[in-house]
C-alpha cells in the first residue's frame, strides 16, 4: 500500500505495508526528508507513533497521512517490559458530587407577581421553543419580565409530558387556555388557523400539536393541506397534509381573569374532560410505562423506574442506572459521562509511551515475527469506501445520475462510491422482496455465455464458503431466493420458483445495470482489460434451473441489453467514451504512488536491457491510458465540450456565476472531473447532497428549500453556511435555472427524494 508522510507545506508519498514497524518507517523517512530518526516525531490520528509497534498497531491505511515534526531527539521508552495500560491509564475517582440542576421555579419564587390574565395552577397551552409545538401545561410561576414586551411578565410552566423535566419560559404570546373545542373538517375554509396533529419526521403517524393556517379541503378525498406555523415567532410555513383531519381543533383566545366564566373557571382548574392525543416518544415500547425498553428505560435492565438514579450518556442518549453499571456509580456524575459502548480507551498516546498492549496484538505479533514476501493486494484487498453514494436512494433501479456508460474504474470499491454497483465483493445487488439492481458478471462460472447484446448468468450459492472460503465447488443445489429470487423478480412474467417463466414482453421488466469485470476476460472477448466497467441497462428475458457441470441445480438468466447508448466495445461506444472524455478512475493518491515507485524502481535498474525501456512501456501510462490500449491502439483524442443547451442554461444562472466558471475550469479533464466538481460546488452544506429544490440565498449560498426550512422553523434565521443574517419572513424562492441545469447534467437525480 502507500501512506503519506506530512513535513510542514510538503507532503511525499511512499510504499509501505501495515506490517512495517515504526522503526523501519523512521529509516525510510530519514532518506526522504533527511531527518534523523532521533528527531522524528511521528502522529497520526491524535496517537504518536513509537518504535516496537506497527502500522497496524495504529489502524494506519491505504493513501493516510502521518504528520511527521522535527523537534529533537525523543525521550523514548527504555523499559519496554512495562505495561503501558497501568503507566497511561489510572482508575478513575468515584465522583461523589451530582449534577445539580438549577430549580428556576425556586429561584423566581421571591419575585412573583400577580398576572391580569393567569394565575399560577392555570392549565394551559404552553409554546415548546425546541418543537415549536403547542404541549399541554400547568402555570408554576409567574414573575416580572421585560417591561417593553407585551404585559411585562414571564410564566413558567410545567409540561404534562414531560413531569420530571424543568420548567420553560413563556411570554403571553407563548401562552393561552387549552384548546378543548373541536371543529368539523366540513366547517372549515381557505384561510382558517387551527391547531393540528402532525409528525415531522412521519407524516403519516401521530406527532404533535401545531398551529396552522387551512389551503384546502378536498372534500370527495378527505384531504386537507395546510400551512404549519413553526418558529418562536411562528413566520415559517411549511406545506403539509393532514392525517386526522377528524382532530382539528379551535384555537382559544387568552381573556382577562376578571372575564372568566363557571365554564372557564373549571377548564383552568380540571382542564377539557379528554385529553389531547400525542404521538409517542418512544418508538420501540409506545411509552408504556410497565413494559422493558432498553431506549427509553435502563439500557441494561429496560426498567423505567427510578429515574433519579438514571444518567445518560453524552454520546448515544442512552439512561442507565447507576446501579446497573459494571462498575457501578456511587452518584449521578457531575461532568460529562459516556457508557461502556461509547467510551473509548485514552487513544492519544503521550510522548515515550506505547499503545496499549494487547492478548491479541501480542498474538499477531509472534505469529508475524516471520517476514513474508505475499503482497495482500497492495494494501486494497482491506480498503473499504471513502464515500456513499447519495444523489439518489440505494434501491434505486436504472440509471446513476451523472455516471455514463463507458465508465471504468480500476477497483470495485471505487465503483462501488458510484452507487452502480454497491457492494464491494457481493456480485448481485438486489433484495429478496423488491428486485435486483445491478450485477457484475466476473467469470465465475465457466458454461456463462457473453455475447454482448445478451448473456446468460448464473446465480448465487450452492457452495460451501465456510471456513472464510472466497470460493469453492458446487456442492448442493442453489434455491430461488434471495439474491437469486431478486433477479428474477426483474423478468415481466409471473413469478415461478419451481419451474421459471419467460417474459412477453422483455422490455417491460425492471432495469438491472450490468457492470463487466477484467476478471471475465478468459471467458468473454467483452470485457475489460482492466478494472471494471460499466455497460448500461439489461433486462431480464427469462429464467429458468438447470442442472450444472457439478451435477447440482443451477439458476439461469439471460439478460438482454436494453440502453439507448452504444455499447462500450463497439466503434460508435469507443468513440463516445472518447468524446465523453471517460478516463479510468483511479483512488485517490494512486497515479502520484506509482510514479514514485516506478521512479525508484528505475534508479535501481542496472542492466542495459533494462535502463532502455521506452517511457510509453511505464506500469503508470499503460494504467492512465488503459481506455485507449483497450482497441489494441491509440485512438485520435477528443476534448470533452458540453452541449450548448447546457452551457445556456448555466450562463443564464447569474447569482452562481462564480461557482459555474470554477466548475467549467475542469472541463478539459473529462465529464466526470467536471461531475465530481460541480456536486462539490452545489453540495447542501446541511443534507450534505447534492441540492434539491435550491434556494440561492442572498449571500450567494444555495440550500435544500426543505432544509432551509427546517433551518427556520428552529429559528435560525441565517445562512447555514456563512451565517448570513436572512428576515424572518424570508421567502423561500427556488432557484428554477439552477434545479434545470442540474437536472440537465443529473437527469432525473431527485425523482427519489420528495421536497
Amino acid at each position: 500500500m502507500y501512506i503519506r508522510i506530512k513535513k510542514g507545506h510538503e507532503t511525499k508519498i511512499i510504499s509501505a505495508s501495515k506490517q512495517m514497524t515504526i522503526g523501519t518507517l523512521r529509516k525510510i523517512i530519514q532518506e526522504k526528508f533527511f531527518v534523523p530518526p532521533s528527531n522524528q516525531r511521528l502522529f497520526f490520528a491524535g496517537k504518536q507513533l513509537e518504535n516496537g509497534c506497527n502500522l497496524l498497531d495504529y489502524k494506519v491505511n491505504v493513501n493516510d497521512v502521518i504528520i511527521l515534526m522535527d523537534c529533537g531527539a525523543v525521550n523514548v521508552r527504555k523499559d519496554e517490559n512495562k505495561n503501558p495500560e497501568k503507566a497511561t491509564v489510572s482508575k478513575p475517582e468515584t465522583l461523589v458530587k451530582s449534577k445539580a440542576k438549577k430549580n428556576i421555579g425556586e429561584v423566581a419564587k421571591p419575585q412573583e407577581v400577580t398576572s391580569k390574565y393567569f394565575q399560577i395552577g392555570d392549565l394551559v397551552d404552553a409554546h415548546d421553543p425546541v418543537t415549536s409545538s403547542w404541549n399541554e401545561s400547568k402555570i408554576t410561576c409567574i414573575v416580572k419580565g421585560n417591561p417593553e414586551e407585551e404585559d411585562g411578565l414571564l410564566y413558567w410552566a410545567s409540561l404534562d409530558s414531560f413531569p420530571n423535566e424543568d420548567p420553560i419560559e413563556c411570554k403571553l404570546s407563548e401562552i393561552r387556555p387549552r384548546a378543548h373545542r373541536i371543529i368539523s373538517v366540513d366547517e372549515v375554509t381557505p384561510g382558517m388557523r387551527l391547531m393540528v396533529n402532525y409528525n415531522l419526521e412521519k407524516p403519516s403517524a401521530r406527532g404533535l400539536w401545531y398551529d396552522s393556517v387551512v389551503s384546502s379541503y378536498n372534500e370527495s378525498k378527505r384531504v386537507l393541506k395546510v400551512s404549519l406555523l413553526l418558529g418562536m415567532e411562528k413566520e415559517a410555513k411549511m406545506d403539509v397534509k393532514i392525517v386526522y383531519v377528524d382532530e382539528l381543533y379551535r384555537i382559544e383566545e387568552v381573556k382577562e381573569v376578571s372575564a372568566r366564566t363557571d365554564k372557564d373557571v373549571q377548564l383552568f382548574k380540571e382542564g377539557p374532560e379528554e385529553k389531547r392525543k400525542y404521538g409517542a416518544h418512544c418508538e420501540n415500547c409506545e411509552d408504556h410505562p410497565r413494559r422493558k425498553c432498553t431506549e427509553c428505560g435502563c439500557n441494561v435492565c429496560g426498567e423505567k423506574k427510578d429515574p433519579n438514579l438514571q444518567v445518560m450518556c453524552d454520546e448515544c442518549d442512552h439512561p442507565f442506572h447507576i446501579y446497573c453499571l459494571d462498575p457501578p456509580l456511587e452518584e449521578i456524575p457531575e461532568d460529562d459521562w459516556y457508557c461502556p459502548d461509547c467510551k473509548t480507551d485514552d487513544d492519544i498516546v503521550k510522548a515515550g509511551d506505547k499503545v496499549k498492549e494487547s492478548r491479541k496484538r501480542n498474538l499477531a505479533s509472534k505469529k508475524n515475527e516471520k517476514k513474508s514476501n505475499r503482497d495482500w493486494g497492495q494494501g486494497f484487498a482491506t480498503a473499504g469506501r471513502q464515500k456513499i453514494c447519495t444523489i439518489v436512494k440505494p434501491d434505486h433501479f436504472g440509471p446513476i445520475p451523472g455516471v455514463e456508460v463507458g465508465q471504468s474504474w480500476l477497483l470495485r470499491v471505487s465503483c462501488s462510491e458510484s452507487g452502480v454497483h454497491r457492494p464491494p465483493v457481493s456480485g448481485i445487488h438486489g433484495k429478496e422482496k423488491d428486485g435486483a439492481y445491478s450485477v457484475v458478471l466476473a467469470g465465475g462460472y465457466e458454461d456463462d455465455e457473453d455475447r454482448g447484446e445478451e448473456f446468460t448468468y448464473t446465480g448465487s450459492g450452492g457452495r460451501d464458503l465456510s471456513g472464510n472460503k472466497r470460493t469453492a465447488a458446487q456442492s448442493f443445489d442453489q434455491e430461488l431466493t434471495r439474491s437469486n429470487k431478486a433477479i428474477a423478480l426483474n423478468c415481466n412474467a409471473k413469478f415461478d420458483s419451481v419451474n421459471g417463466a419467460e417474459a412477453s414482453d422483455w422490455r417491460g421488466g425492471k432495469p438491472v445495470r450490468v457492470i463487466r469485470s477484467y476478471k471475465a476476460k478468459k471467458h468473454s472477448p467483452y470485457a475489460p482489460d482492466e478494472g471494471v466497467r460499466y455497460d448500461g441497462i439489461y433486462k431480464v428475458v427469462k429464467y429458468w434451473p438447470e442442472r450444472g457441470h457439478a451435477g447440482f441445480i443451477v439458476w439461469r438468466y439471460l439478460m438482454r441489453r436494453d440502453d439507448p447508448s452504444p455499447a462500450p466495445w463497439t466503434i460508435e461506444g469507443k468513440a463516445r467514451i472518447n468524446q465523453m472524455g471517460l478516463k479510468m478512475v483511479y483512488p485517490e493518491g494512486y497515479l502520484e504512488y506509482m510514479a514514485e515507485k516506478e521512479n525508484s524502481h528505475s534508479k535501481k535498474l542496472s542492466s542495459p536491457r533494462a535502463s532502455k525501456r521506452k517511457l510509453n512501456e511505464s506500469p503508470v501510462l499503460e494504467t492512465k491510458n488503459a481506455f485507449d490500449l483497450m482497441m489494441g491502439k491509440r485512438s485520435k483524442q477528443f476534448r470533452f465540450a458540453l452541449d450548448p443547451v447546457i452551457l445556456e442554461l448555466i450562463a443564464a444562472d447569474k447569482p452562481n456565476e462564480k461557482g459555474w466558471n470554477d466548475c467549467l475550469q475542469t472541463v478539459a479533464e473529462g465529464r466526470t472531473v467536471f461531475l465530481e466538481s460541480v456536486s462539490k460546488q452545489f453540495d447542501c452544506v446541511c443534507c450534505c447532497d447534492l441540492v434539491k429544490n435550491p434556494v440561492t440565498t442572498p449571500c450567494g449560498h444555495n440550500i435544500c428549500k426543505i432544509c432551509l426550512e427546517r433551518s427556520f422553523s428552529a429559528k435560525m434565521f441565517t445562512c447555514p453556511v456563512c451565517r448570513y443574517i436572512l428576515d424572518s419572513k424570508y421567502e423561500f424562492k427556488v432557484n428554477k435555472t439552477l434545479k434545470k441545469a442540474l437536472n440537465s447534467l443529473f437527469p432525473n437525480y431527485d425523482d427519489d427524494f420528495s421536497g
